[in-house]
């Protein structure tokens, strides 16, 4: 007997069997309930906008667009746009949760579906095609960035991310799942970021410019290509105060016609004006958005915005940029503070050069005044004013150094090392000066005790004392400024080198550096150590260091013959003649 008799079922199989199956599908169905409640509380109550859409045509024509041998999607769809919009007229929308109705400021969910079109702007082709792409190439997954529009007009920079689902191991196209995020914040962010490297990158630019420069009209012109690169106008002009007016001394325009300069010459220069006492007497920017709305710059119809700051120096107004612009809004208050920099630099430009005409002047007047000195005075001013030049030329070669340092640096550690090689080097130079004034003759430096010093400096510098033992052999021989600074620097350079190189791993060892005189005028210095030596192949012109490169850079300035060699342990030596004063 069937056990199902006793519990009241039906004892005929076949319908026992029903009963089972039916029972199963019941118990399917509440699983098949309870998983789209679910899926509709997630789909509802998402803080994350999520579309279904039906891509089902949109499958369709991509694989009509594959058996035609089209091997390159996104290059067809660039060079065929109907192509595109008939694939995006062909996506169905069939729901959107509320997320997506409160991102897109959507009062319900017909006005949204009844609105998509404006929802799509033309900056969203490109992501579209990707999108595309990645369908055609049956892929289950996409994520990438597009743009979208509010109903209200604002626009959103948004992450996508698209799943298709699967029916039978086949991508089912009628039910994908489309989820955006509003990224705009972020996308402001690095957009900022990005602006403000680019800032940072030109303001490096106009730095250097001034401080390779004493040319005006070269500063000026570098500050505003710069300026060009950061900001939008169509045209600007520079003024200077001198002599108790303002005359123009830069001016560029992209417009068809050339600006009233004169007329704005005339406002600048005429102290009832307004333009005059903010700019000049306020020392406070003029900021027009719309020259419609203002009288003050109505002299110009095709300029439709305004821009006027001042260049002070030491509280005075030295001189004015001013930016036109050939539609409205194009300058407002963040563009004041992206030109604040740029002003500053003009306003050094300016002062250096008031200074340098200055110092022209100043010059001028003192060599008059030299011509009536006694001649012992003569000798000891020209001495003096060749030790500034030095010192500027010495700056001068600061700066090759740190920049010949910088293309060589590619980590932390490097840049800690490319430091202290360039302190030494500074150093060195340094030095020299030190010695130069200590001294009771201004022409000539003692090398004996400039050479004990700065060994004794490097060695403290890059090594323990305790471990290198120093060997100094110098003859008492004097150098012009002129040969004691490369002099110094080569030296630096190669003590420098055996210290870092020549004793690996804490290894001892001994450098004896040696200067002699020679015959015929001439000296000679010699630097060996008794560590690990150079290899085989090293060569005084190999290129492979900066160090080596230096050496022979400084060897051909003073004229000498250098030589490398290995003698239990690397020796450099050098025979140069001696440079009378």
């Amino acid at each position: 007997m069937n056990p199902k008799a006793h519990e009241g079922g039906s004892s005929d199989p076949k319908v026992f069997q029903l009963e089972q199956e039916l029972k199963e599908l019941r118990e399917k169905y509440n699983r098949l309930q309870h998983s789209e409640f679910r899926y509709r509380m997630i789909f509802d109550h998402s803080y994350v906008s999520i579309w279904e859409e039906d891509y089902s045509e949109v499958y369709k024509l991509l694989e009509e667009i594959k058996r035609q041998g089209v091997g390159d999607v996104v290059h067809y769809l660039r060079t065929h746009p109907e192509v595109v919009k008939d694939l995006a007229r062909m996506i169905r929308v069939l729901d959107v949760n509320n997320a997506t109705l409160q991102m897109y400021n959507a009062a319900s969910k017909e006005e949204f579906l009844g609105s998509l079109g404006k929802t799509f702007i033309p900056e969203s082709f490109n992501s579209f095609i990707h999108e595309m792409e990645a369908v055609a190439a049956g892929k289950r997954y996409y994520e990438g960035e597009t743009v979208g529009r509010k109903l209200t007009g604002e626009v959103m920079d948004l992450l996508l991310r698209i799943t298709i689902p699967e029916e039978a191991g086949e991508g089912d196209y009628s039910k994908v799942l489309v989820s955006l995020m509003d990224i705009t914040a972020r996308k402001q962010r690095e957009r900022e970021n990005l602006r403000l490297l680019r800032l940072a990158e030109s303001l490096r630019t106009t730095t250097l410019a001034l401080t390779a420069s004493l040319n005006r009209d070269k500063i000026i012109d570098i500050i505003l290509d710069e300026c060009k690169q950061n900001i939008n106008y169509s045209a600007v002009s520079v003024w200077q105060y001198s002599n108790a007016q303002f005359s123009l001394t830069h001016h560029r325009s992209d417009f068809t016609e050339p600006l009233a300069s004169d007329e704005l010459g005339r406002r600048y220069n005429d102290p009832h004006s307004i333009l005059s006492q903010s700019l000049q007497r306020e020392g406070k920017p003029v900021l027009v958005s719309d020259t419609r709305d203002i009288e003050l710059c109505s002299f110009e119809k095709k300029v439709r915005s305004f821009l006027a700051m001042p260049i002070i120096v030491r509280d005075a107004c030295v001189g004015i940029i001013n930016f036109c612009g050939d539609r409205p809004g194009m300058f407002s208050e963040e563009t004041l503070a992206t030109l604040e920099a740029y002003i500053n630099s003009a306003a050094v430009a300016l002062e250096n050069s008031r200074l340098y005409g200055e110092a022209q002047r100043e010059i001028s007047e003192r060599k008059q005044v030299e011509e009536q000195l006694r001649c012992s005075l003569e000798e000891k001013n020209i001495l003096l004013m060749e030790i500034h030049h030095r010192v500027k030329n010495n700056l001068n070669v600061v700066a090759s150094l740190l920049n010949l340092q910088a293309d060589q640096i590619e980590s932390a550690d490097q840049a800690r090392k490319a430091l202290q090689l360039s302190q030494s080097r500074v150093h060195s130079m340094a030095l020299v000066h030190e010695k130069l004034y200590q001294s009771s003759e201004l022409a000539h430096i003692d090398m004996s005790d400039y050479i004990s010093k700065m060994v004794e400096e490097i060695v403290h510098l890059y090594a323990d004392e305790s471990r290198i033992e120093l060997e100094l052999h110098i003859e008492e021989i004097a150098l012009t400024i002129t040969q004691a600074v490369p002099f110094g620097l080569l030296l630096n350079e190669i003590v420098t080198n055996s210290l870092i190189h020549a004793f690996p791993d804490g290894q001892q060892g001994r450098i004896s550096v040696c200067l002699s005189a020679e015959s015929e005028g001439k000296c000679s210095l010699e630097v060996c150590d008794t560590g690990i030596g150079f290899s085989d192949t090293k060569k005084l012109d190999d290129g492979t260091s900066l160090g080596l490169q230096l050496v022979e850079v400084l060897s051909e300035q003073l004229h000498g013959d250098a030589q490398l060699s290995n003698d239990g342990g690397a020796c450099f030596r050098l025979t140069f003649p001696i440079v009378p004063a």
